[in-house]
């Protein structure tokens, strides 16, 4: 069973500045701690790898936990788990309310067998949403999967990014933010299901009131033709954000839902809508979801606020638009039952099947997403964080 996770407020790193800091974990039930020996690029513009805490474990308290790396700063609000080998997602989103941490992320480092949803923000690659190799009125219609030159490969929903253990391939501080590197590479699995090599990396970076997620995925030099996919996040919300909090709302200034049949393939349809004002999550069904599109150009985010005084936008960028109607945010969940998912997408259901929302990579390309969770008073704008903190994180290199 997992055991039980100290507070992570106060957790921080120690030692002299940059050089020889310790990196404290515990495995086992036993503290261990393992000298981190930043590079001589990450020293540069750093102010001390003492302004902020990068701390893993082994506990969470419910269920037979992964590692868990913790993300903090000083006298921060917020605070961020990742989970390297359960596919490299967070696992909890923490703020400080009235001198206490609460969970925001629903079943947030709870990693116990339960029916339905398992929560937390598990990563979407290849694909959002599922594909279907069959056509509608097929005996297998149904089937998951996609076609690439001929050949049907099995593809789950959401794709196999989540499924997947990721390495960690770096982690620092800098100034009041600190940060995390995970990659995966193709493996014998991925090629079964997904012909092409690859690296998909993940830098989580902390700071202020805004937990930053930045993905670059690369193809592979040696693949022979372009490689397709989608990208999206399933970070899924309590509800209510807080504990005795009421009336949560969504506000999004997308101006069109993408419609899909009973099977759940687009239909080509579009029906305009208006979420730019806080609409309540009671006055509508999530499930099935709710794909959008249309939004302003610089205004790419969903906010999720209620009584409890605090909000969380979700606002995301990325380098090359998909072909097609690309769905921009999924909403989806049961917030009767306890959560919501505004889940910030870069694709469409079905699109390796079809293109439509599909990002085209060329061999020895690169394309790059960045997502922000931005934690705040409910009476602040909403219009999503800017830019991560600049952190002396190694450039992203291909295979």
């Amino acid at each position: 069973m997992g055991r039980s996770c100290p507070p992570l407020g106060g957790m921080r790193m120690v030692g002299d500045g940059l050089a020889g800091a310790s990196l404290r974990y515990s495995d086992g039930g036993r503290a261990k701690s393992r000298v981190f020996r930043p590079t001589a690029r990450m020293v540069l513009n750093a102010v001390a790898l003492t302004a902020s805490a990068i701390t893993s474990t082994a506990c969470n308290g419910k269920g037979d936990s992964p590692k868990l790396i913790h993300l903090s700063v000083p006298q921060g609000a917020l605070e961020a788990s990742i989970a390297p080998e359960h596919g490299g997602e967070l696992a909890s989103l923490r703020v400080r309310i009235r001198g206490h941490w609460q969970e925001l992320l629903y079943r947030g480092m709870n990693y116990s067998p339960a029916p339905g949803w398992t929560g937390k923000a598990p990563v979407l690659w290849p694909a959002t949403g599922r594909n279907f190799p069959n056509p509608v009125g097929s005996a297998q219609q149904d089937a998951l999967g996609w076609v690439f030159r001929g050949k049907t490969y099995p593809l789950p929903i959401h794709g196999f990014a989540r499924d997947q253990a990721w390495e960690v391939t770096g982690q620092g501080a800098c100034g009041n933010a600190a940060w995390l590197r995970l990659v995966l590479h193709d493996n014998s699995m991925t090629r079964s299901v997904y012909p092409f090599g690859f690296s998909l990396t993940s830098d989580y970076i902390l700071g202020g009131e805004t937990l930053y997620l930045r993905q670059t995925v690369h193809a592979d030099t040696a693949n022979d033709a372009a490689m397709p996919f989608s990208i999206g996040n399933h970070i899924t919300f309590r509800v209510p954000l807080l504990a005795g909090g009421t009336g949560t709302t969504i506000a999004t200034p997308a101006t069109k839902e993408v419609l899909n049949d009973a099977t759940g393939r687009p239909t080509g349809q579009i029906r305009a809508v208006a979420f730019d004002a806080p609409r309540a999550l009671s006055d509508f069904t999530w499930i099935p979801a709710v794909p959008l599109s249309g939004y302003p150009q610089h205004g790419v985010f969903a906010r999720v606020a209620d009584a409890s005084g605090i909000a969380v936008t979700v606002s995301h960028t990325e380098d090359t638009q998909p072909s097609g109607t690309p769905v921009l945010f999924n909403l989806w969940g049961d917030p009767q039952n306890g959560y919501f998912a505004a889940e910030p997408w870069v694709g469409k259901q079905n699109s390796l099947m079809t293109g439509d929302g599909a990002i085209s990579l060329a061999p020895g390309k690169s394309f790059q997403w960045t997502v922000a969770v931005q934690v705040t008073d409910r009476k602040a704008p909403a219009d999503g964080a800017s830019t991560p903190p600049r952190c002396p994180i190694p450039e992203t290199a291909g295979k």
